[in-house]
């Protein structure tokens, strides 16, 4: 009788692991969002990026970017609402 109960809830265990790991899959995917910006300034290998609503991001590594490049900026959205604590994930270019 205890093996059953044993197996029973180590199979609920993983079922629920599974259920969560799918989760934070599927949530992450989701909160993904382009911004299209500008470069206005690079220093040092930090690339300062001004979007189309006038914030300001930057990310490490300037190879192949230069001054007035048009960039798309894929974001992942964070914890809070609002987009102050969302991270680039991804940089497409669009021109030179």
């Amino acid at each position: 009788m205890y093996r059953k109960i044993d197996i029973c809830v180590i199979t609920i265990f993983f079922i629920m692991v599974i259920l969560c790991i799918a989760f934070v899959a599927t949530s992450t995917r989701n909160n993904v969002y382009e911004r299209p910006a500008e470069v206005i300034e690079i220093y040092n290998n930090v690339v300062t990026i001004k979007d189309n609503y006038g914030n300001f991001w930057a990310f490490t590594g300037s190879d192949g970017y230069r001054v007035g490049d048009k960039i798309i900026c894929k974001m992942n959205t964070g914890t809070y609402p609002t987009i102050y604590d969302d991270k680039i994930v991804e940089i497409i270019k669009k021109s030179s």
